[in-house]
């Protein structure tokens, strides 16, 4: 067993005995830990929770034993596989499991990442990692050294989720990308990484010092090993961006029919909402007072408006799951403070006239507005 903090290229046979990298599983942990704390003040639903947890274990996966030591200094086509999976899979499902209010406001950290993943930042930003991290002598500098290899899988991390955060990270939806100008974003993806690969595939030498001083694993000469590479940029990488292109169009179709559905709400069916709203008293007519508020509260032309449940820990401290009443409605940026406080406001009034049970109640019960469509229009 070997040991190295972070894979890095070595020019003895590579070996099927297990190598430990102690800089992965700190990464990996540092990633979870910091994930978990975060969902203690904005819990995730299933889906989101899932989301993070296949992109972690993919990440892990793509930066640890073997394919991590394969891709530092063997296979070119195995570092390129890592490039592919970190950039166009990892990245996406980690976002797209990071509660939507993680990062809402107006912060100076909200600020920032809203800036920094401007296209205007984002594009430039992805284009230089991909760019920098195939020219030859920066492979052929960073690669044989673990704080090099460290540096390349940084920059494909951070450039990937830079990109990806105006498609699928937490921002608000009046913040992300219009999905019409999402699918002309995706075509940067689909068509930069053609150009290594297309280098990689009509190139009989290869191009990395790192990776042909090597013995080459499983018979493969180093130029073989490298036009493999670019098959792999050329092919697998557009399935994975037209896999993200199919998603996207999905979404849109998905909310182009809640648009235009009626303009009815009603509460939605769900035991494990009824079961904890009926463990405190005065919460169920809290609940329908609510809703009567918020069908009232609705602009007249409002479109798709539909209810739905949230849960998450209570802020005080306590052991209770509070009961969140989600609305979602497609409006217009200017409508939706006035929509928000006009229900806030009438919610606080049924409160107040709970008397007694009014801290009990709103231990329970809230109300939370969640405007989407903004990115159909």
């Amino acid at each position: 067993m070997g040991t190295s903090w972070w894979p890095a290229s070595a020019e003895t046979p590579f070996t099927w005995g297990w190598r430990a990298h102690p800089g992965v599983w700190a990464v990996a942990t540092l990633l979870a830990v910091g994930y978990l704390l975060a969902a203690r003040r904005h819990p995730p639903t299933r889906r989101q929770f899932l989301g993070f947890a296949a992109g972690w274990l993919t990440l892990w996966l793509a930066l640890d034993w073997p394919a991590g030591t394969l891709g530092a200094g063997y296979l070119v086509s195995v570092r390129t596989s890592q490039y592919l999976v970190i950039t166009l899979v990892a990245a996406p499902l980690l976002l797209l499991g990071v509660p939507r209010g993680l990062f809402a406001g107006a912060g100076p950290v909200a600020t920032a990442l809203h800036r920094i993943t401007h296209p205007a930042v984002a594009i430039p930003v992805f284009a230089l990692a991909l760019g920098a991290t195939h020219l030859p002598a920066v492979v052929n500098a960073l690669a044989p050294h673990a704080a090099g290899s460290f540096a390349i899988a940084a920059a494909w991390v951070v450039a990937a989720l830079v990109y990806w955060w105006r498609l699928v990270g937490p921002e608000p939806d009046a913040r992300r990308l219009p999905y019409l100008a999402g699918f002309v974003y995706l075509v940067l993806p689909f068509l930069l990484p053609k150009v290594p690969g297309l280098i990689y595939a009509f190139s009989e030498r290869s191009f990395y010092q790192p990776y042909t001083a090597a013995p080459t694993p499983f018979g493969l000469s180093p130029g073989v090993d490298q036009q493999v590479a670019g098959f792999l940029l050329w092919f697998a990488g557009s399935v994975m961006v037209l896999v993200a292109i199919g998603a996207l169009f999905h979404r849109w179709y998905t909310e182009d029919r809640r648009l235009a559905a009626g303009s009815s709400i009603e509460v939605p069916a769900d035991p494990r909402a009824v079961a904890l709203l009926f463990e405190v008293p005065g919460a169920w007519h809290a609940l329908e007072q609510l809703v009567a508020i918020v069908e009232a509260a609705l602009p007249p032309a409002h479109r798709g408006a539909e209810l739905g449940f949230a849960y998450r820990e209570h802020a005080g401290g306590g052991a209770h799951v509070q009961v969140v009443l989600e609305l979602r409605v497609a409006v217009p940026p200017a409508a939706e403070r006035r929509l928000a406080e006009r229900v806030e406001a009438d919610y606080a009034a049924v409160l107040r006239r709970l008397g007694p049970r009014a801290p009990a109640v709103a231990e329970r019960l809230a109300f939370s507005l969640v405007t989407y469509g903004t990115r159909v229009g």
